[in-house]
């Protein structure tokens, strides 16, 4: 008589679990050496992953750039939505606001004009009298300015100008122009708001101003570079869509030849971190270039902070994004590796998943799972990095839900699909 088996079921079903982990990894060795990728892979072969990956890592912020640039900069609705929130920004009123009070001031001589009024002996205030009107002035076109109606006339020039505003296209005549090394936006509306506003208050001295012989346009940007600048952002904004596919063909490429696909996993993940790194940080040596060099004169340097910190937001925050996706692959490949202690962690989470669906039997569903677990792994991390392909602006909270969605659809795997009772037939 043979002896009664006295295994609990519990334990029979980790074992059996165990088991079917075991021949999953046993049908991969049967693939990869039918793909003849058992044994010691060649120099040659080796070389080859290693160009692959780095073209796709070198191309990958480059690829990030040429997306924000189509998506968020050059498209007209995208940009106007990015910069029309500028038009509360309390730097670029003060900005706007001082150079109209200057340019109206340029048309008439107040002081002269307070001589003109005095008597004789008070002759002496007319200085102290040009400077309360310029106060007075520079007041009235704040307030102006604080209004909706200036935030209206602010997205409607952006609208019309963001083509010469982000330096890609030589602009049309009219609001904007990039004469000269010039990137400037016309005011003249404004002005016009300004005489109408002071009017309303008793202040006539400006009604004979001609706002046609006025210079309407604020300088926001110059530069001799401004024409080289164009053509890079040009090339890029060409390439939006065929760098991100070269960049993910090569890294695919890289992994799916490589003969160690966790290891290389592993580096893809460093790899894009850096890459992803040094992309803010040039974002940052851009930020002082552009305030030292590209800004003109007539803007203040917070209201330059402000425009590019508004304009580089979306940029800066989908790099962040990147990075932590590229800490998330490392992770994952470690987690996945060979290492004893990554096996165990592997164990003791699928053990768990399983403990929490003792005694229940999901029948030939379940079976159907426990038996393709690697491959609906495989398609569930396709279909997540699809997704994230395809968001309009990858952030790290979406690299986190995306990561987050992905470990919950592989802890389902390991509820539903325990090891068959019966296995299938061979």
């Amino acid at each position: 008589m043979s002896k009664k088996n006295s295994y609990r079921p519990d334990e029979i079903k980790k074992l059996e679990s165990q088991l079917a982990e075991l021949k999953s990894q046993n049908e991969q060795l049967k693939k990869s050496a039918r793909g003849g990728q058992v044994g010691k892979p060649s120099s040659w072969h080796k070389t080859l992953v290693a160009i692959l990956l780095i073209l796709g890592l070198v191309l990958a912020p480059f690829s990030v750039a040429a997306v924000w640039l189509n998506r968020q900069v050059v498209d007209t609705d995208a940009y106007v939505n990015t910069v029309g929130p500028l038009s509360e920004d309390p730097a670029i009123q003060t900005a706007v606001a001082n150079y109209v009070t200057n340019q109206i001031f340029t048309q008439v001589n107040v002081t002269q004009k307070a001589k003109e009024a005095l008597p004789p002996n008070a002759q002496f205030l007319a200085g102290p009298l040009s400077e309360n009107m310029r106060g007075f002035v520079n007041t009235a076109v704040k307030k102006v300015v604080a209004t909706d109606q200036f935030n209206k006339l602010w997205v409607q020039a952006n609208r019309t100008a963001h083509n010469a505003l982000t330096l890609v296209i030589v602009p049309k005549e009219g609001v904007v122009s990039t004469g000269g090394g010039q990137v400037t936006l016309n005011l003249g509306e404004l002005m016009n708001q300004v005489k109408a506003q002071l009017r309303q208050r008793g202040i006539t001295i400006f009604d004979n101003v001609d706002i046609s012989g006025i210079d309407k346009q604020l300088v926001l940007f110059q530069s001799d570079t401004l024409a080289q600048v164009q053509s890079y952002v040009t090339f890029l904004n060409n390439l939006a869509i065929i760098l991100p596919l070269l960049s993910l063909a090569f890294i695919a490429g890289a992994i799916a030849l490589s003969p160690v696909r966790i290891r290389t996993t592993f580096w893809t993940g460093f790899g894009l971190a850096i890459s992803m790194a040094v992309l803010l940080v040039a974002l940052a040596i851009a930020k002082q270039y552009f305030l030292n060099t590209v800004i003109s004169n007539q803007i203040s340097s917070s209201a330059a902070s402000a425009f590019y910190d508004t304009i580089a937001a979306t940029l800066r925050l989908a790099a962040r994004g990147f990075v932590l996706l590229g800490l998330i692959l490392m992770l994952g490949a470690y987690f996945a590796g060979d290492s004893a202690r990554a096996v165990q962690l592997r164990s003791r989470a699928i053990n768990w998943v399983q403990a929490l669906g003792a005694g229940y039997d999901f029948g030939k569903p379940g079976d159907w799972i426990a038996n393709h677990k690697m491959g609906l792994r495989i398609a569930g991390l396709l279909i997540i990095l699809l997704l994230i392909a395809f968001v309009s602006q990858i952030t790290p909270l979406v690299v986190l839900t995306a990561l987050i969605i992905y470990l919950l659809f592989l802890g389902a795997i390991e509820f539903f699909g325990r090891a068959p009772a019966h296995p299938l037939p061979q």
